[in-house]
């Protein structure tokens, strides 16, 4: 090694350097790499920093090699930026022809030590502002006459320009133009270019866009994007009517040319510093930040994007400063982006572009984008493919968000109704305190704490990103406050407001937790305002909201401030198994009494139930008690009974190829609002249900895990259905309670995802070959679903609901929480749902909530439901026996994937213990054992009470007891 090398022996345009057979050749175009030198047998090590740059963490050279396939390590001594991870280091990759580009591995990488010059000055210039160097080592095997290794995948002038040329070449609309000559382009021969994207004539009418990447050598991802922006109009030149395009794919182009990490290059002081361009905007001092400025002038654009990219970031990030149109942007941006868009970030530097743009108005939207360079986007195999598809990505939401903003129509019509005007709550209005157990898993002793809970619902805003602005009380010195995305943090009020931004508010609400002791509320009121805008703004144009008053009616629930006797009670043992699956028995004894077993009826397999009907979905219940009845005795007879069951089920499928609307779903045989009026398997029928077709799938895929051979004709109907299922998503995530249904009905909605999932799955474990788009429609209804879960556990029974089925511990919502909540659980063991931490803690409150529903009557514990005198024409929903059957099976699986396996094992036992207690009967031969309902003056449902289906959850119960 040669110790006196010193940084300001660093040589502009790369070094040639030959040791042993091998040549390192950093003079390539844009190469980076200095110091070639032995450090052991087949250990080279060399310097990354370009002379007294601040940073280093770019490198870009060629070996030559005999080609012989041995194996070196080469290793940087000197990276000091944001490193020193292994992880932070994967974006290192290797070609052997210096175009196509594959990942060297993390494990071909190792962190090791730096090592010092020997100089002090330059050994001590390379630790300041707190940077640590640290050395990375790659191992390499030299297997053609020519390798190259960089980090990350490099972009270069040549490559730049030979894009933007072929994309003119291929489309009149593209105009490449040289905007400046840089100091260093005498020596690298290579000038500022643009390239501009319009159709010839006046830009006055047109919605026009800047784009400016590559302030920053080292950070290519934004560069790449650049190329995928262009492809992006390339494909849909139709955009060309409404807009107009100029791009700058390189701004530092010395810096990129002579292996600077972020600063530019100074021919006259080659060794010295810099500049970094992304400082520059203000002052201009630089012929980059001039020419870009000067487009910017003449062309007044409506946006200005600026990318960035950074080593460290997982998630893509925006800065920028605070301005009217940018939540709108961003919405549109992060539909778009196929992995999140972190929170919107407030500049602490103005020096940079976006600020400058907003300062002096010449644009009414501008942000830096920063893009990921070191995460890949889903099914994307190389860095480069990710980096341009985020760019096609991009545009789609830069195009989309600008068309909302200035009013231009769509190119896909939105059906969205609900916009981003600030709203003003009063905190008082929308503030609660619930149980200890929603904040710790024990359930042993009642906990006095101090957490407040803040939500509003129902808000008029569309899903997106907005800042809450908290106006704190007075003699508030600091607050502690929990999002629902972050840990606790404190905040110091400034001028009596506290800002939590750039929140994602899900299905139209806002949430947080706040610690605080006593009676007088910290908060007065809460603003809710598009992220990034101003205070003053958001003040005074936010609507006060006041659609309702929260009251989750804890204080009515005395048993649980009198817990102690309460959980005595609960955690009794008088009830289990034995006595489930007596149940069970009983109810599937009466089921084959009740099954139709001569091949001339055409009701062949049904089972005739109390009332008088022959329904598909309660046959698919019969087929699984029946399966089960099989597995366990493994007598013929109810094998055979079981899939006469299940092909009278099919009988309901509709047939209709090529109408996705119809064809694969399953009609109810039922008519009118509360379906007590029945119909037959003959024309004409009544319209597809979605919650019908959705629970025969999952009773079908029951009874194939419990041994039901599936033909060809089985999947066949198991695959259709599913298909329409898929069909039936109506917007992304919201599946359609029954055809003809324009709400956004939760438990439909957990129906569809779960039926997709299951049913993928169980083809697939057939050797069938589902589609993976069902798959990724449950994904988009997940998060959905999972959005519309309020603070206390429960979900309105239409998405962002406002009143007593959502908000409260109130019996309204006991069947549709209890139904959607029942048959997700039956998927959540399988992907895409069961590697979701946020599906696991929502099951965990949606658990809880039950415990603010129940009812007691003496000994027992049962769920609550409406007691007043006179029903009415009402069916008392929350009577139906049913719903004790789902909530339990619902509570039991939790219990195994939660790993909580108290109070809920417990609680399950409780509500069937009272249902063989006081909803139970042996007298009525004609009769189920199970009685319908609570009230023996409610009307019937039939969609709603099945001793079918009660038995297929029986035998579930028993399952997950014996497994926990």
């Amino acid at each position: 090694m040669t110790t006196m090398w010193t940084y300001r022996d660093w040589k502009a345009g790369g070094e040639r350097t030959t040791i042993w057979d091998l040549t390192f050749d950093s003079t390539i175009h844009c190469g980076a790499a200095q110091n070639f030198h032995e450090v052991g047998p087949n250990h080279i090590r060399f310097r990354a920093r370009a002379g007294l740059e601040p940073y280093a963490w770019r490198f870009h050279f060629c070996i030559e090699s005999p080609g012989d396939g041995r194996e070196v390590v080469l290793e940087v001594a000197d990276f000091n930026n944001l490193g020193g991870e292994l992880w932070q280091e994967q974006a290192a990759v290797w070609s052997r022809d210096g175009e196509k580009w594959e990942d060297l591995g993390l494990e071909n990488i190792r962190i090791v030590p730096w090592t010092p010059t020997g100089g002090a000055e330059d050994d001590l210039s390379l630790q300041r502002d707190g940077r640590r160097p640290y050395g990375v080592r790659y191992r390499l095997s030299l297997d053609a006459p020519r390798i190259w290794l960089a980090s990350p995948t490099p972009y270069t002038l040549e490559r730049s320009r030979r894009w933007m040329d072929t994309l003119a070449s291929r489309c009149d609309f593209f105009h490449v133009k040289d905007i400046a000559q840089t100091t260093g382009g005498r020596i690298h021969g290579h000038a500022l270019s643009m390239i501009e994207v319009r159709k010839p004539g006046p830009d006055k009418e047109k919605l026009r866009v800047v784009i400016v990447a590559g302030e920053h050598p080292a950070e290519v991802a934004g560069m790449y994007a650049c190329e995928g922006v262009m492809e992006e109009i390339l494909r849909t030149t139709d955009l060309l009517g409404d807009f107009s395009f100029w791009i700058v794919p390189v701004a530092n182009v010395d810096g990129l040319a002579f292996g600077r990490t972020y600063h530019t290059f100074d021919p006259d002081d080659p060794h010295g510093e810099g500049l970094n361009l992304a400082r520059d905007w203000h002052r201009r001092t630089q012929s980059p930040t001039q020419a870009i400025w000067k487009i910017i002038e003449d062309v007044k654009p409506h946006c200005v994007i600026n990318l960035h990219n950074g080593r460290h970031r997982r998630r893509f990030e925006v800065f920028a400063p605070p301005q009217p149109h940018l939540a709108t942007l961003l919405k549109h941006i992060r539909e778009q982006m196929p992995l999140p868009v972190a929170r919107w970030r407030p500049y602490s530097d103005n020096g940079a572009l976006a600020p400058a743009v907003i300062e002096s108005k010449l644009a009414d939207v501008a942000l830096c984008f920063e893009t990921l360079l070191l995460v890949k986007l889903p099914e994307r195999r190389t860095f480069e493919e990710s980096y341009r598809h985020t760019g096609r990505c991009l545009l789609r939401g830069i195009v989309r968000g600008l068309r909302e903003i200035y009013g231009r129509p769509q190119m896909l019509a939105l059906k969205e109704v609900l916009g981003t005007h600030a709203q003003r709550c009063g905190v008082r209005d929308f503030v609660a305190k619930i149980p200890w157990f929603y904040y710790e898993d024990s359930f042993d002793d009642p906990r006095e704490h101090n957490i407040w809970n803040f939500e509003v619902n129902g808000l008029p805003l569309a899903p997106g990103h907005y800042d809450a602005w908290l106006q704190s009380a007075a003699n508030v010195e600091s607050l502690r406050v929990r999002t629902d995305d972050s840990g606790w943090a404190a905040h110091k009020p400034r001028e009596s407001w506290i800002l939590l931004p750039s929140l994602w508010l899900p299905g139209r609400k806002l949430a947080f937790d706040f610690e605080h002791k006593g009676e007088n509320l910290p908060i007065e009121q809460v603003i809710i305002s598009p992220e990034g805008t101003p205070l003053e703004t958001a003040r005074s144009q936010a609507e006060k909201f006041d659609r309702y008053v929260r009251d989750t009616k804890m204080e009515a629930k005395r048993y649980l401030w009198n817990w102690g006797k309460f959980r005595e009670n609960l955690m009794r043992d008088s009830f289990g198994v034995s006595d489930l699956r007596g149940m069970f028995d009983e109810i599937v004894d009466w089921l084959a009494q009740r099954q139709v077993c001569d091949p001339q009826d055409r009701y062949y397999g049904a089972v005739h139930s109390e009332e008088d009907k022959y329904d598909a979905r309660d046959a698919a219940a019969a087929a699984a008690c029946f399966a089960r009845r099989y597995s366990w005795t493994k007598y013929p007879t109810w094998l055979d009974r079981a899939l006469k069951a299940r092909r009278y089920a099919y009988l309901s499928q509709i047939h209709e190829p090529g109408n996705e609307a119809h064809d694969g779903g399953f009609v109810h045989m039922v008519k009118g609002i509360w379906g007590v009026n029945f119909t037959r398997l003959e024309p004409p029928y009544p319209g597809i249900d979605g919650v019908d077709t959705c629970v025969i799938l999952h009773l079908l895929c029951r009874c194939a895990d419990l041994g039901l051979p599936l033909e060809a004709e089985d999947r066949s109907v198991l695959r259709r259905a599913a298909t329409w299922v898929a069909n039936n998503e109506a917007l992304p995530g919201v599946f359609l309670h029954h055809e003809g249904a324009t709400h956004d009905c939760q438990n439909a909605n957990s129906l569809g995802l779960s039926a997709l999932v299951r049913t993928y799955h169980t083809l697939a474990r057939l050797g069938d070959n589902p589609p993976r788009a069902w798959l990724e429609a449950a994904s988009r209804g997940i998060e959905h679903y999972l959005d519309g879960q309020e603070a206390i556990g429960v979900w309105p029974y239409l998405f962002a609901q406002v009143g007593h089925r959502g908000q409260a511990f109130h019996f309204d919502n006991i069947p549709d929480h209890g139904i959607g909540l029942y048959h997700m659980t039956r998927a959540c063991h399988e992907f895409p749902l069961c590697d979701r931490p946020a599906l696991t803690a929502a099951l965990k409150r949606a658990a809880r909530w039950y415990l603010g529903l129940l009812r007691l009557d003496g000994n027992d514990i049962d769920l609550e439901y409406d007691a007043c005198q006179d029903l009415g024409n009402d069916i008392c929903f929350s009577g139906f026996t049913w719903c004790r059957f789902t909530a339990a099976a619902a509570l039991l699986r939790i219990a195994r994937a939660a790993g909580e396996v108290e109070p809920w094992r417990h609680l399950a036992l409780r509500l069937m213990e009272h249902v063989r207690r006081k909803l139970w009967q042996r007298n009525d031969a004609s009769r189920a054992p199970v009685v319908a309902h609570a009230r023996a003056d409610a009307k019937l449902a039939t969609w709603c009470q099945a001793a079918e289906w009660d038995a297929a959850m029986l035998a579930e119960m028993i399952e997950d007891i014996q497994r926990l």
